[in-house]
């Protein structure tokens, strides 16, 4: 099988235009000049592309040069092709235009947001032209892939082609509801953890530095060892390891929106959530714990 190297779509979308002039004007030169060309580079790639297609596009026969009957018959679906194309082009160029206009602010659960949203109302009054899309919760990898123009991430990201400035301070709480803690007791200090048996809801969310320890005064609860130590008056670290008691401690890792709803609903004590989840609800349906 012999394989044939096919014209370029540009060069066919061009081709298309020549042979469409060439019905307006009567002959290839007029063509050419419409279309500012060479008469015979475009003779040289019309040949290819009566090749590629199988069809004789021009009557060559005849003086001057006219349309075959092919070409002549597919007049209607040759300007349809052109039109449509413009129509693309010109709607990739208006959109294009309205993308240079937008501005991708992806906004992280982990912030305060009505602040924020209030701030980017006030931004959009002020430049009206300029749409603000505000896209939830992604990571700082997005802006670098170009899904977002700026993000608010709760972290420093450690790349050096990202321009990143310091607006604020997280504020997370470790929080439970009034049930949870009527059924399972209020922790006084890191033991009550185990003593009581208390559930944890840890985050762990991509590229957040996850909790590594619960404090209270001079008691310490490392999460990842288990291990309970407290600091005694001298500066000796004692440990409390050999706590008695029944209960245990359940960890259960989780994000943001999870820890919220066991929180909520007495699945146990939310470390790390953030206090735009619950900013309304604060007083009323939580209670925060000392440790």
């Amino acid at each position: 099988m012999k394989i044939q190297q096919k014209t370029s779509y540009k060069h066919n979308l061009f081709l298309l235009k020549i042979l469409e002039s060439i019905a307006r004007t009567g002959s290839l030169t007029n063509a050419c000049i419409e279309n500012d060309c060479e008469p015979t580079t475009v003779s040289r790639l019309l040949s290819g592309l009566e090749k590629e297609l199988g069809m004789d596009l021009l009557n060559r026969n005849k003086k001057p040069v006219q349309l075959s009957y092919f070409t002549v018959s597919h007049l209607p679906l040759i300007r349809r092709i052109i039109r449509l194309t413009d129509e693309l082009y010109a709607s990739a160029e208006q959109a294009q235009k309205t993308e240079n206009r937008t501005i991708r602010f992806s906004l992280t659960t982990s912030s305060l947001s009505h602040p924020i949203l209030a701030q980017i109302e006030e931004f959009s009054l002020l430049y009206p032209d300029i749409k603000v899309e505000v896209i939830p919760d992604r990571a700082h990898k997005a802006v670098l892939t170009g899904e977002v123009d700026v993000a608010i991430v709760p972290y420093i990201p450690e790349e050096d082609n990202l321009e990143v400035r310091t607006i604020g301070a997280c504020l997370n709480l470790l929080v439970a509801s009034p049930e949870y803690l009527a059924k399972r007791g209020e922790p006084k200090k890191v033991t009550d953890l185990k003593e009581e048996g208390h559930t944890l809801l840890l985050k762990r969310k991509e590229f957040y530095p996850e909790a590594e320890a619960l404090y209270f005064k001079h008691q310490t609860y490392d999460l990842f060892s288990g291990h309970w130590y407290e600091q005694l008056n001298n500066g000796k670290i004692l440990s409390l390891n050999k706590v008695n008691s029944p209960g245990k401690i359940e960890k259960v890792y989780v994000g943001d929106q999870n820890g919220y709803i066991g929180a909520k609903t007495g699945t146990g004590i939310a470390a790390d959530l953030p206090l735009s989840f619950i900013e309304k609800e604060y007083v009323s349906n939580f209670v925060s714990c000392p440790i």
